[in-house]
């Protein structure tokens, strides 16, 4: 600033990369989320995704966040594969994103499932944190709760009926 005066180009001085980031990350990491990457690597890949980019010179146009998108998808499917255990198929939840994330990113729905986990009972709440924020498996759930995995299995799949109907009534 000189003088006091202030021009256009002084207030937006911020880089194509630096918008590309603000513009996109949340989604991105939306997304991870919703494909259901392990909490402990989220920041890593939505980092690793972001390099990809600027090492590619994704410009920050309308095709960005399909290019943002499929890199991390990409990324989330290596790092299963190297970790020998794939818990979502990958092309099913593609399918699904763009109902998802709607004109809001997703914020409807995440607000809904938000309120719905707090009205599931105890043991349901700490099945759905150890399969989906911990990322155990249901052999290590099932002594945890004194149940066979085949029962782990059917008591999630109560769990995530009952919570898909409790969104739906929410959103509509």
């Amino acid at each position: 600033m000189v003088f006091g005066f202030v021009t256009a180009t002084m207030v937006d001085q911020t880089t194509p990369s630096e918008r590309l980031v603000q513009r996109h990350l949340e989604p991105v990491r939306r997304y991870l989320v919703f494909l259901g990457c392990p909490t402990d690597q989220l920041a890593d890949l939505v980092q690793d995704t972001f390099l990809a980019a600027f090492a590619a010179r994704v410009p920050d146009d309308e095709r960005a966040a399909g290019w943002l998108c499929t890199a991390a998808r990409f990324r989330l499917g290596k790092l299963w594969r190297a970790r020998r255990r794939t818990p979502v198929d990958l092309e099913t939840a593609d399918a699904a994103w763009p109902g998802f994330a709607r004109d809001d990113d997703g914020d409807g729905w995440l607000a809904a499932l938000r309120a719905c986990v707090e009205e599931l009972p105890p043991r349901s709440r700490q099945v759905v944190q150890w399969r989906y924020h911990d990322a155990l498996g249901l052999a290590e759930i099932a002594p945890r709760l004194g149940l066979a995995t085949g029962g782990v299995e059917t008591l999630l799949g109560r769990v995530r009926r009952w919570l898909r109907g409790c969104v739906e009534r929410r959103l509509t």
